[in-house]
């Protein structure tokens, strides 16, 4: 759903995961922001963050969640938290906000 929302208004290639094994296959260099959820199978959405964030830290991470933001994740490791349900609106809001920091947002 995330992917069809930035894909229709803004020009991005978007890649979707259905667990965090595949996130973390295809985070690479060109990777300019990930979309995560605490709760995805297999590994953690929490770990993904934390491997993005020591492996491709110019990779800015939003964490969309309906878990409470709390101290089981390390602040350090993701941009932005949205709790869900986020809005269509919401989410691409934060988006405007990360382009404002003048970052390419297509890889």
């Amino acid at each position: 759903m995330y992917d069809r929302w930035l894909t229709s208004v803004q020009e991005v290639t978007a890649r979707t995961a259905t667990d965090g094994d595949e996130a973390l296959d295809r985070l690479d260099d060109s990777t300019v922001v990930a979309i995560l959820d605490r709760r995805m199978p297999e590994t953690s959405g929490d770990e993904v963050a934390r491997v993005s964030a020591s492996t491709y830290p110019d990779c800015l991470v939003v964490i969309a969640s309906a878990l409470q933001q709390d101290d089981n994740l390390d602040a350090n490791t993701y941009d932005y938290y949205l709790t869900k349900p986020v809005s269509r609106d919401e989410l691409l809001e934060t988006i405007d906000a990360i382009a404002s920091t003048s970052l390419p947002i297509s890889p």
